[in-house]
C-alpha cells in the first residue's frame, strides 16, 4: 500500500517521538542507578547526638547541689569556697562564682577530677571553722586581718590589747614571715648560682658536688603498689582521640585508670610523687624541682649538645634558659609533659606521658577545633622527641634501672599516674 506524503511524516514523525521517549526513560534509569550507587558509597555524615552533652549537664546540677548541701550542713559560706578555689589555683581571680569550676568541666572525666579537688577544698574548709578567708590562724571571728588575738575590735592593727583608740602604739612587732622549707631554699641557692653565670661545665661540676645535695634520699625509687587506690576509672575515648599511626599505645593503656593526685600547679610532679609514695606531697615535688635542675645542669652537654650549642657556655646557657623559661625553680608552677626526659634518668625508669590536646587551624568561618591524644615517652630511641635529646646510650649507662613504665595523665588541665590494675 503506497502511503501519501502526509502519512509518511506523521509516521516518520511518531518514530522519531518513540525513540525520543525511550532514550529519555533510558537515561532517567541510569541516572537513577548513578545516584543509587553514590549514596550508597557514601560516608554518613556524623550527627552528634545531644544526649552525651545532656547528661554531662544534668550530672554538674547534681553535683552542684549536692555540694550546696554539703556547704550549708558545715555551716560554710559559699564565698568562702569561691575564695578558696582560687586561693588554690582552680579559679581565676575574676570569677566571682564558684560553680563556674564544675560547669566549665567539658568531659565527664575532668567532672570528676573538679569533683574531688571541691571535695578536697570543703575538707580544709570544714577543718578550720568561722575562719574567714584572709584570717590568720587564732583570729578570732569578727577581728579585722591584722588585729592580734585578743584585740578588741575597732582597736587599729599594731594596738596593744587594752589600749584606747587614740593612744600612741607601742613599738610595733615586725611581722614573721613564713619559713620557706629546706628545698625551697635549695632552689633559692640554685637560682643564685645561674645568676653568677657559670660558663663551663667543671664549674657547674663543682658546684653541686661541694653542695652535696641528695634531693631524693630516703625515697625508695622502686614505688609502691597503687593498686588498691580508688580511681577514677579509665581515660575515656583514649582510642578514638589516638591518631591511626599510634594506634598501638591507645590500645596499650586503654585499660589504664586513673589515680588521683593533688591539682595545686604541682600536678605532673605530685603525679610521680604518688608513684613514689603513694600519696602528693609538696615536700616531694621541691625535691623533684631540685633533681631535674641539676640534672639538666650536670649534663648540660648531653641534653643540649648541637650544632647551635657546641661550647659548654652555649650549653649551660640553654639549660638555665628552659629552667627559668619553663619556671622549674617555682613551687606551684606547672611543668610540660616533655619533662619527663630529665625525670627518666633520675628515677632510673622508661616514663610516658599521655596528653589530652585541643587543637585548632584556620580563622573566621574557617577555624576548626578537635581533641586529640598525644604520647610523649622517654626515651625515646627513634628520631622526633627524646632521640634529640639524650643519646641512648647515656640512659642505657645508668645502674640498677627499673623496666616497669610509669604513666601520667593530662587530661586538658591536670595530671594524674594512670596505671594498670
Amino acid at each position: 500500500m503506497k502511503l501519501a506524503r502526509r502519512q509518511k511524516k506523521i509516521l516518520l514523525a511518531s518514530i522519531i517521538s518513540f525513540f525520543l521517549v525511550l532514550a529519555a526513560i533510558l537515561s532517567a534509569v541510569l541516572l537513577a542507578n548513578k545516584n543509587q550507587k553514590n549514596s550508597s558509597g557514601r560516608i554518613p555524615e556524623k550527627n552528634d547526638s545531644p544526649a552525651d552533652n545532656s547528661n554531662l549537664l544534668q550530672t554538674k546540677a547534681q553535683k552542684i547541689n549536692f555540694f550546696k548541701l554539703a556547704l550549708s550542713a558545715d555551716s560554710i559560706r559559699e564565698e568562702d569556697l569561691l575564695t578558696e578555689l582560687k586561693n588554690s589555683n582552680y579559679l581565676t581571680a575574676d570569677k566571682t562564682d564558684w560553680k563556674d569550676y564544675i560547669n566549665e568541666a567539658t568531659t565527664s572525666e575532668e567532672l570528676q577530677i573538679r569533683e574531688g579537688n571541691v571535695k578536697v577544698v570543703i575538707s580544709k574548709l570544714k577543718e578550720s571553722p568561722g575562719q574567714t578567708p584572709g584570717q590568720t590562724p587564732g583570729q578570732t571571728p569578727g577581728q579585722t586581718p591584722g588585729q592580734t588575738p585578743g584585740q578588741t575590735p575597732g582597736q587599729t592593727p599594731g594596738q596593744t590589747p587594752g589600749q584606747t583608740p587614740g593612744q600612741t602604739p607601742g613599738p610595733s612587732r615586725t611581722p614573721t614571715p613564713t619559713p620557706r622549707s629546706e628545698w625551697e631554699i635549695k632552689l633559692g641557692e640554685i637560682q643564685n648560682f645561674l645568676n653568677s653565670n657559670p660558663k663551663t661545665l667543671q664549674e657547674v661540676k663543682k658546684w653541686i658536688q661541694d653542695k652535696n645535695y641528695d634531693p631524693l634520699k630516703g625515697i625508695n625509687l622502686a614505688g609502691v603498689d597503687l593498686r588498691d587506690k580508688s580511681d577514677y576509672g579509665k581515660v575515656s575515648d583514649l582510642e578514638s582521640l589516638t591518631s591511626a599511626d599510634q594506634k598501638n599505645l591507645a590500645v596499650k593503656y586503654k585499660d589504664y585508670v586513673q589515680i588521683p593526685a593533688a591539682g595545686d600547679g604541682n600536678c605532673f610532679l605530685h603525679s610521680f610523687s604518688v608513684l613514689l609514695t603513694g600519696e602528693s606531697s609538696v615536700d616531694l615535688t621541691l625535691r623533684l624541682r631540685v633533681a631535674i635542675c641539676l640534672e639538666m645542669l650536670e649534663h648540660a652537654d648531653i641534653y643540649f649538645q648541637s650544632q647551635h650549642d657546641d661550647t659548654e657556655e652555649k650549653q649551660i646557657a640553654e639549660a638555665k634558659r628552659i629552667i627559668k623559661d619553663e619556671l622549674i625553680l617555682k613551687n606551684g608552677a606547672w611543668l610540660n609533659s616533655d619533662t619527663i626526659k630529665f625525670l627518666a634518668p633520675i628515677l632510673k625508669r622508661p616514663l610516658m606521658a599521655v596528653s589530652r590536646m585541643g587543637r585548632e587551624k584556620g580563622e573566621g568561618k574557617d577555624k576548626q577545633t578537635w581533641t586529640e591524644m598525644y604520647y610523649y615517652w622517654f626515651p625515646n630511641f627513634s628520631t622526633g622527641f627524646g632521640g634529640e635529646f639524650l643519646p641512648s646510650s647515656y640512659f642505657d649507662s645508668l645502674p640498677d634501672k627499673y623496666s616497669e613504665e610509669w604513666v601520667v595523665y593530662n587530661s586538658g588541665g591536670h595530671f594524674q599516674p594512670l596505671i594498670k590494675k
